[in-house]
């Protein structure tokens, strides 16, 4: 059988071999408070970072809104710009046809008047040449 020195040295390894964990595991506790310690900084930078962009979002949302409205606005002022060139085309278009008539008018009186002094020249030259051989044959 084993003696007391021999057992008392069993228990000395032993206590050493479990010192020796102990120590490891109090090394693997602090490195790990020290990774938990970095998370939770993370958690936190994060969590800043987070809502610096999330007031961002919300900025560029309402930048958004605002442009919306404008484009919005800018198109219910341009159809109302686009109607309003239409109506003064179609004045300008009216105004043209009664003008075009007015004038196809004083064309047509112009022509009436030209064959009307193309016919009493006719006329008369026909009459002053009747005159001339009348004087002549007296």
């Amino acid at each position: 059988m084993a003696t007391q020195a021999q057992k008392i040295a069993e228990i000395e390894s032993k206590v050493n071999s479990v010192a020796a964990e102990l120590r490891f595991q109090e090394t693997l506790m602090a490195r790990t408070e020290s990774i938990i310690s970095d998370l939770a900084e993370l958690t936190g930078e994060l969590k800043s970072k987070a809502a610096v962009q999330d007031e961002r979002i919300g900025r560029m949302l309402e930048e958004l809104k605002h442009s919306h409205e404008d484009i919005e606005e800018q198109r219910r002022s341009n159809i109302k710009r686009d109607a309003e060139l239409l109506y003064k085309l179609d004045r300008i278009e009216e105004r043209s046809a009664k003008r075009f008539e007015a004038i196809e008018d004083r064309m047509s009186k112009l022509e009436q008047y030209k064959w009307f002094i193309i016919g009493a020249v006719t006329v008369i030259s026909f009459l002053i040449q009747m005159a001339g051989e009348m004087i002549h044959l007296s």
